[in-house]
């Protein structure tokens, strides 16, 4: 039996629930990680505000919301280029466990 983690390392894909984004604009970047809507990890709102020069965010839903932001470029990522990959839990579930991925095993 294998992880979550031993699969996504060779094949890529993610949870259903939890992905890592990548925002770009101009020539600036940032992973994010978003979990069931809310922003999780090491990131935070004023880490996006000052990165990017956007107004005040209340949460992650402010950044698709206006139009303002509209210049940011939001891309999914698989697991395994998320920041959190060697130390998230959610990896170290066996995958007899049903699970949504782009790319099944």
């Amino acid at each position: 039996m294998k992880t979550y983690r031993q699969i996504m390392e060779k094949t890529g894909g993610n949870l259903s629930w939890c992905k890592p984004i990548l925002l770009e604009k101009d020539s600036q970047s940032l992973i994010i990680e978003v979990n069931e809507g809310d922003l999780v990890g090491k990131v935070d709102l004023t880490d996006i505000e000052n990165v990017f020069a956007v107004p005040a965010l209340d949460n992650i839903s402010d950044l698709y919301n206006y139009n303002d932001y509209n210049s940011i470029k939001a891309t999914e990522l698989d697991c395994r280029d998320c920041p959190s990959f060697k130390i998230c839990p959610a990896m170290n579930e066996n995958t007899e466990n049903e699970w949504h991925s782009s790319k099944r095993v």
